[in-house]
């Protein structure tokens, strides 16, 4: 019986990434799509590898040869700071380049989590005085219906 083959690098916890999710996280970082990286990994579904990448495992092994390949928060944020302060070139004179810095601080909330949600969040709360609904009034009205 042939040996499987261990994982090459240890994740905090004690636990181990498999080959083939380093296949995967290597085809990633090299700009390869999901897909082609999980078919380059062997997985027979593109959904198996979508599972791997939530993984707390994979995660952390992952900003780890992100941070190898020198693309960790660090120098992220060292990125998004000179962002920042992105200029461009204006018939001959620098002006602030609005758009660059309007991005970088949004990617920084992003990250962060102080940006704003994307979607429309519907919720229902009951108070004491009967039930309120928090949600659009578009929505309420194509629910009635």
């Amino acid at each position: 019986m042939a040996k499987r083959k261990r994982a090459l690098r240890p994740v905090p916890l004690g636990k181990m990434v498999t080959t083939q999710q380093r296949i995967l996280m290597k085809g990633l970082l090299s700009g390869k799509s999901l897909t082609e990286s999980a078919k380059e990994a062997g997985y027979a579904w593109t959904q198996s590898a979508s599972h791997t990448i939530r993984t707390r495992t994979f995660r952390e092994a992952y900003l780890g040869l992100l941070d190898d390949a020198g693309l960790g928060p660090a120098d992220a944020t060292g990125k998004l700071k000179e962002l920042f302060s992105a200029e461009k070139l204006v018939d001959g004179t620098r002006v602030p380049d609005n758009q660059a810095q309007l991005g970088a601080l949004t990617e920084l909330h992003k990250v962060t989590g102080a940006h704003a949600p994307t979607k429309a969040e519907v919720a229902m709360t009951e108070p004491e005085g009967g039930v309120e609904w928090l949600m659009p009034p578009k929505e309420r009205k194509r629910r009635k219906a």
